[in-house]
């Protein structure tokens, strides 16, 4: 592997990284109707890259997860694109006629750009009602679901698109139809669907439909999976779908379904004919229907395309999910937003020979702490496939601006479980996955910006349950006890408690805790009460009233708050409750299961669960019961506490996505 660090820093300084530290850069701005401007700081994120293409003029588009759209002119230098406000979820794929850009996606992602630095929202044009959309399949539909406006128009947001194509007159893409029909409950109904646009503004929409009883004849233990790749030789359509390849002579409402042998991955075209890879083989067809085993070879096939196949799938342990030559070169796009470059006559693409032109940080952000004293910290975990995890400590003093941190004496495969702030100074504590083990009673802590050392518990210490600041002081839960530290360093004796807590939220007189679960298999983060630290009384709050669904029966909590005036809870089922003294409680029901939760003296924004369609979102509420969703703009799933630092709500989420909520002033 080589890597010009000219050409890198380069890259970097045009995506903000400078010295180590990821200036910020806003997209995806969006203000809701209690007055935040939520933002996310899309050049620290490393969500995977999808697709890539270039045009007429050797311009260079790739999108990716996460709203991705970036562009180039020679493929070593990438900016960000300009694109729609409302924009949220993956940009799956992309197609040119030379001229124009087209991008589809999830959530109804349909964009188009002339020169791929501007981009513009595509829309449906005499769009089916959901109920004659459904009929498509049935000769009925399912009244029964209330949450469903079947004489409604289709939402283009219920449209995922997967794949689409230039078929030398028009646009074609795929995809699959989703209608969530219970709020409390992820079930969907799913139809596939193609599209069609001459101008790639204006979307055409047809159900794909099939004879599901000529395929079981075939297999009867086969089903087609949602389509994903689709592409056309000249006179055949052919769509992938699991191991089911449907074909048609023209975008009609009917297709032939076959089995063609195996998982189908991608499909591309050979000399007029369909060539489609499996685990196994290279299968050839002229029409989509038979198909047969091809005696050729990939390097056969790649040459003189745009697009090539490569059985070198990863780099560094990352998946490249496109390959495109434009004559002089080889660019490569992989899961995490990594680009690489290799000269076009290469034609072997063993992992040593790319050059990297585009990296990313690579890290799900799972805790993040404002110290009081202007100091931000997260910590960073990322699994990488065959290989070992990866952790790391990031710091910022602004919450826009962030450093990763290089500790010396931390294990690089350190799995940060416990971060904890308070009066400046900072506690992190963890296990390590892989290599040898430190004590269990270790930890890291720090007192200022960059410097961190490694400190010891008490050494009876043998399991940590939780660490938090609460009362002025350090609280950490261990070996069923806990122990106490006014600067973190300096520990308590063992005290004992009947309950170990998780967390705690503290009013003058009173404390609410969740308990950790316990070694007789006991569920954890139940809801628990106290004057003394020491004795734990359970809270009766019954939020199953809330749920009519077996699976989301729970009187479990994800998070408690005190305010100064109430506690505020957040159900494990979709429900909320608060209590002014942490005895009697106020209950109601929310459309979104809420995960972390904070208060800024107006408002509280709690983050939601990641449940189909809410990862990523939002909430906000004035008295803690009622609760609205606030603008969207990312679909990353939020993992850390929401924090607010006097200025601005900030929560970290996976793919290294740091979501910025800015109130009016």
């Amino acid at each position: 592997m080589k890597r010009r660090f000219g050409n890198i820093i380069t890259v970097f300084l045009s995506l903000g990284l400078i010295s180590g530290i990821w200036l910020p850069s806003i997209q995806a701005a969006s203000k809701d109707t209690s007055g935040i401007k939520w933002s996310t700081l899309s050049d620290l994120q490393s969500v995977d890259l999808n697709d890539i293409a270039f045009n007429n003029d050797h311009v260079y588009v790739t999108v990716g997860d996460d709203g991705t759209i970036m562009h180039s002119r020679d493929g070593k230098q990438w900016l960000r694109s300009s694109q729609p406000n409302s924009l949220v979820g993956n940009v799956e794929s992309l197609a040119t006629n030379g001229e124009k850009f087209v991008a589809v996606g999830s959530n109804g992602i349909l964009l188009n750009s002339k020169n791929g630095i501007t981009w513009s929202s595509g829309q449906l044009v005499n769009a089916p009602v959901n109920r004659d959309f459904y009929r498509y399949y049935d000769n009925t539909y399912p009244k029964k679901y209330s949450l469903v406006g079947w004489g409604q128009k289709v939402k283009l947001s219920d449209f995922n698109f997967s794949d689409i194509i230039w078929d030398g007159k028009r646009y074609v893409a795929v995809g699959t139809w989703q209608l969530q029909v219970l709020w409390d409950h992820p079930t969907v109904i799913t139809q596939y669907y193609t599209a069609t646009s001459s101008d790639g503004v204006k979307w055409s929409i047809k159900p794909l439909k099939y004879d599901n009883n000529k395929l079981k004849k075939i297999n009867n233990n086969i089903y087609p999976t949602d389509p994903y790749k689709i592409n056309f030789n000249g006179t055949k359509y052919v769509i992938l779908a699991g191991q089911v390849a449907f074909s048609s002579p023209t975008i009609s409402e009917t297709w032939e379904a076959k089995i063609p042998g195996g998982q189908l991955n991608d499909v591309l075209i050979h000399n007029g004919s369909f060539i489609t890879n499996t685990k196994q083989d290279l299968l050839i067809s002229k029409d989509g229907l038979k198909w047969n085993k091809f005696d050729g070879s990939l390097s056969l096939i790649n040459k003189n395309k745009s697009t090539v196949w490569s059985e070198q799938s990863f780099f560094e342990g990352k998946k490249i999910n496109k390959i495109i030559n434009d004559g002089k070169q080889h660019i490569a796009i992989t899961d995490d937003g990594f680009i690489l470059l290799k000269d076009a006559l290469n034609e072997d693409y063993d992992q040593t020979d790319w050059t990297i032109v585009r990296e990313t940080n690579t890290s799900d952000f799972t805790n993040i702490v404002f110290d009081g004293k202007g100091r931000y910290v997260a910590t960073g975990y990322k699994y990488i496939s065959f290989m070992y995890s990866t952790a790391s400590i990031w710091e910022s003093t602004n919450g826009y601006d962030w450093a990763k941190t290089e500790i010396e004496d931390a294990s690089d495969y350190m799995q940060w479980t416990n971060l904890a702030s308070g009066n400046g100074s900072v506690i992190a504590y963890g296990t390590v996955t892989a290599g040898p083990k430190p004590p269990r009673n270790q930890y890291l802590f720090s007192s200022k910006k960059g410097e961190w050392e490694l400190k010891k518990f008490p050494s009876f210490v043998n399991r940590v349950d939780g660490i938090y600041w609460v009362k002025g002081q350090f609280y950490v839960a261990v070996n069923g006890g806990f122990i106490t530290s006014k600067d973190g360093i300096n520990w308590s004796k063992l005290n004992s408690s009947n309950i170990t807590m998780t967390k705690i939220a503290a009013s003058n007189s009173y404390l609410l805790g969740l308990r950790a679960p316990n070694t007789q298999n006991e569920y954890g983060d139940l809801l628990y009460n106290s004057k003394d630290f020491t004795s734990w009384k359970k809270s009766e709050i019954n939020l199953n009233k809330f749920s009519n669904e077996y699976w989301l029966t729970s009187n479990s909590f994800s998070d408690i708050n005190w305010n100064g005036k109430q506690f505020a809870v957040l159900g494990d089922i979709p429900a909320v409750a608060t209590s002014t003294n942490g005895l009697t409680w106020k209950t109601n029901k929310t459309i979104s299961r809420l995960n972390r939760l904070a208060w800024n003296g107006q408002l509280y924004v709690a983050s939601a669960r990641s449940d189909g369609n809410e990862v990523g979102k939002m909430y906000y509420s004035y008295n803690g019961l009622n609760y609205s969703q606030s603008s969207q703009v990312t679909n990353q799933n939020l993992k850390t506490d929401v924090i607010w630092d006097g200025e601005k709500f900030i929560v970290g989420g996976e793919n290294g996505t740091i979501l910025i909520g800015e109130p009016s002033k």
